[in-house]
């Protein structure tokens, strides 16, 4: 059980940083088709 907890606490960790790098790559795509504009 103790392992279980760790192991979700990781995957909540890693779900939070892909979120932070989905926004990055929004903001970026973004920024790209202003530029192209």
């Amino acid at each position: 059980m103790q392992f279980n907890r760790g192991w979700r606490q990781r995957f909540d960790l890693n779900g939070e940083i892909l979120i932070e790098l989905a926004l990055q790559f929004s903001r970026t795509a973004h920024a790209v088709q202003a530029t192209q504009r």
